[in-house]
C-alpha cells in the first residue's frame, strides 16, 4: 500500500528547509466482511496533512476478508503508512 505526499506536505517541507523528511501514520480500522475499510481511526499521527492522506489512500484500498470457520467476518487491524522523503 502506497501513500502519497500531498501538495500541502510538499510546501511545508520544502517551506521548513527539511533536506530529509520521515514521519509514519498508524490508523486503526475495521475490514468488513466484504473487504471494505470502515472506521477508520488515527492512532498516531504525523505532520503536514499526511493523516488524511493515509486515510484517503486506505478509503480506496480493498482487503482480503477475514474468515472464521469458513465465513467472512468483519474484524479491527491497525497499519502503518510511513512516509519518507530525502
Amino acid at each position: 500500500m502506497r501513500a502519497m505526499f500531498s501538495e500541502y506536505a510538499r510546501k511545508m517541507i520544502k517551506q521548513q528547509n527539511l533536506k530529509a523528511f520521515k514521519a509514519s501514520t498508524v490508523l486503526s480500522l475495521i475490514v468488513d466482511t466484504e473487504g471494505y475499510p470502515k472506521a477508520i481511526c488515527v492512532e498516531r499521527s504525523a505532520p503536514f496533512d499526511l493523516d488524511q492522506q493515509s486515510i484517503a489512500t486506505l478509503e480506496q484500498y480493498r482487503f482480503e476478508p477475514a474468515t472464521k470457520n469458513g465465513q467472512p467476518v468483519a474484524v479491527r487491524i491497525h497499519i502503518q503508512l510511513d512516509y519518507r522523503l530525502y
